[in-house]
């Protein structure tokens, strides 16, 4: 799961959006 934390962390800061991953 730490994975799966560290690959959504960088779809948020990618996407900016904050909420969901992209």
């Amino acid at each position: 799961m730490e994975i799966w934390l560290v690959v959504s962390s960088n779809k948020y800061i990618l996407t900016g959006d904050g909420c969901h991953p992209a």
